[in-house]
């Protein structure tokens, strides 16, 4: 070999050596994304110290829709408590369209109004231009409309119990008047 084909064997390689050390490392992609679905709820009373706490449930009828942490039998349940928001999570690892359908399963109580809405949430996972999980999620009402959010709104409607401590005395004071009074009628009839 000539002198000339080492070195520019030589230098070949140094090139190599130097390109491949600023070589960045190929991660692995992340082989999910999340979808987020937010539950709002909204209670309203004109009572204090009344129950606020209220159970919802997530379904779906396809056996391979992912579900959130906790989910058994293709159902998640959660409570809310007073005016708050609740975030369903879920991991979505395949492409395909989900449906599930959220309402509300709190046991019916006197004088309470329970949101009988349910929603249709529609997820749909699939690969972006850069091979990329996505999804796209839809929400709709009972009547098939699209809408922003998901809320329930709840309320009591019942009076406030009256303070038995108070009612009791002033009926207490009134039927002892109401003795007194009998009582002397007798002895003035007695006496006259």
């Amino acid at each position: 070999m000539k002198l000339t084909d080492l070195k520019k064997v030589k230098i070949i390689l140094l090139v190599m050596i130097v390109f491949l050390s600023y070589q960045r490392p190929v991660l692995a992609a992340v082989d999910y994304t999340n979808v987020k679905i937010p539950v709002q709820q909204i209670f309203s009373s004109e009572v204090e110290k009344v129950s606020d706490e209220f159970s919802y449930v997530m379904t779906t009828n396809q056996n391979e829709a992912p579900m959130p942490e906790g989910s058994r039998n293709l159902q998640y349940f959660w409570t809310m408590k007073n005016n708050v928001g609740a975030e369903i999570v879920m991991k979505v690892r395949k492409v395909g369209r989900y449906q599930y359908k959220i309402y509300q399963t709190s046991e019916k109580k006197d004088n309470y109004l329970y949101d009988q809405n349910s929603y249709v949430v529609i997820v749909e996972a699939f690969y972006d231009q850069e091979d990329q999980l996505k999804v796209a999620t839809v929400v709709k009402n009972d009547k098939g409309e699209k809408v922003e959010r998901i809320t329930f709104e709840n309320s009591y409607i019942g009076k406030e119990k009256e303070d038995l401590s108070h009612s009791s005395v002033s009926s207490m004071t009134i039927l002892l008047w109401d003795i007194f009074y009998c009582y002397l009628s007798l002895v003035f009839a007695c006496l006259f």
